[in-house]
């Protein structure tokens, strides 16, 4: 019989299914992003239900099954950024979460991705430096999709805040970053890179910017 292991988890993104169960989408530590289904998580007495929600940082025990993995138990460790939620917030992170969805692949363990989500949980939602944007950087160069800075430099040719941005976000010092001159410019740079490697356009930046 398989035997439980604990995991150290983000929830990326959750799904109500059958009378009571939960289907989460986790990005873990340990194995990289992973789908699971959190059995009577909707029970009004269930211990998974205030753990397994979109967000949440998370400890959980999961056994592996013959259709994928089953959670046994789960606990929320400290927020990341949970306590200042406000729209601003939770609009930023959608816009990172996705993009990390849509350029992650199920079961290839990123130990480095997983800190930089939970860095951007924890910062995100500044209304003065473009999070989402900073993210996207650092995301693209651990991914290996970033290009080398001489090359960004020669053939974009960046302001010089600009270009400190952009070297700021792809060491992944979010806590040290000033506004780019033009973001505009660099998220269009970063729009194209990410273009080549998606099948469709992302969907959460046009509802951020919908929402002002």
């Amino acid at each position: 019989m398989p035997h439980a292991h604990v995991y150290d988890a983000i929830v990326l993104r959750t799904i109500d299914v059958g009378e009571a169960d939960r289907f989460c989408v986790l990005f873990t530590r340990e194995l990289g992003k992973v789908s699971v289904r959190a059995a009577a998580a909707r029970k009004p007495k269930s211990a998974l239900g205030a753990a397994m929600l979109p967000l949440r940082h998370i400890r959980v025990m999961l056994k592996e099954w013959h259709s994928g993995y089953i959670v046994q138990g789960a606990e929320s460790l400290p927020d990341v950024g949970m306590s200042h939620a406000n729209i601003a917030w939770f609009s930023d992170a959608q816009q990172g979460i996705e993009l990390l969805m849509r350029l992650t692949e199920d079961g290839e363990p990123m130990p480095e991705v997983f800190h930089a989500v939970l860095q951007f949980l924890t910062v995100c939602g500044d209304p003065d430096i473009p999070m989402p944007l900073a993210f996207s950087i650092r995301l693209l160069e651990l991914l290996g999709l970033l290009p080398d800075r001489s090359h960004v430099h020669d053939v974009y040719g960046f302001e010089p805040a600009d270009d400190a941005f952009l070297q700021m976000a792809r060491a992944g010092q979010f806590g040290n970053l000033e506004p780019p001159a033009k973001s505009v410019r660099i998220q269009r740079f970063i729009d194209s890179l990410c273009s080549d490697h998606l099948l469709s356009p992302l969907k959460a930046p046009g509802v951020a910017a919908s929402l002002g």
